[in-house]
């Protein structure tokens, strides 16, 4: 992986130039946004992630966060009207400040995963996670075939259609960057956590999926639904 360095713009010159030393960069963070009060257990809001700092007040108790879907995560980082500009394996670092004198459970949202480290908070503590986009794939309703203890899966599709033809071996659907390996699938018979590990692909686009883990039971034309997978990582963490 190469090093780059950023390109900057000042309003003193007309064109772009190399970020130098003394620049400031100017970042989008907000407490006003990232701070939730809830007492108890709440919502770390899309919003309030994609501002890098969640800043956390309000329970009288042990309590536990969950953590909004990724689909909204992943729609939040495309800010104020701005086109997103991802790409699967694209990090950024989010800060979570324990103002609570007591401890806090983390728990994922729809398409969440947690990596290596530890992703809770004790009392008064402050943790870094590690947020990577494996997959931006929008959500998405299929009709498929599942078969107990397989993990392969075929989809159901209507009478002269041999295959999904959006579906091409990058996962790309409209103008939206998405990767169906690595997107999160739910529905009847699927393992919690299920991602998208390969693709079966069909005259002119894919036919199937290979699950990360296998189906439950065996069904006949279910609705499964695919999106997105944000994985975090705990980094590292101090107390207040």
């Amino acid at each position: 992986m190469p090093m780059v360095r950023p390109s900057v713009y000042s309003p003193d010159q007309v064109l772009e130039r190399r970020l130098a030393p003394g620049d400031i960069v100017a970042g989008g963070e907000s407490l006003l946004t990232g701070t939730i009060t809830t007492v108890g257990s709440g919502t770390w809001t899309a919003a309030a992630i994609a501002t890098g700092i969640i800043y956390r007040t309000g329970p009288t108790g042990a309590f536990t966060d969950t953590t909004d879907t990724a689909q909204n995560i992943i729609s939040a980082l495309a800010g104020n009207g701005w086109s997103a500009d991802y790409l699967k394996g694209t990090t950024f670092r989010l800060t979570f400040v324990n103002t609570v004198a007591f401890a806090h459970t983390f728990a994922g949202g729809t398409g969440i995963l947690t990596g290596s480290g530890v992703v809770n908070a004790a009392a008064s503590t402050w943790r870094e996670y590690l947020v990577t986009i494996l997959s931006a794939f929008p959500t998405n309703i299929f009709m498929a075939n599942t078969t107990n203890s397989s993990a392969v899966v075929t989809f159901s599709l209507p009478l002269n259609i041999t295959s999904i033809p959006f579906l091409g071996s990058n996962g790309l659907l409209g103008d939206i960057p998405g990767d169906l390996v690595g997107a999160t699938v739910t529905g009847t018979g699927i393992n919690a956590g299920t991602t998208v590990i390969g693709v079966t692909q069909g005259i002119g686009g894919v036919i199937g999926i290979t699950l990360s883990a296998a189906a439950t039971a065996t069904n006949t034309n279910v609705a499964l639904t695919f999106g997105p997978t944000v994985k975090i990582d705990g980094l590292r963490s101090g107390t207040l």
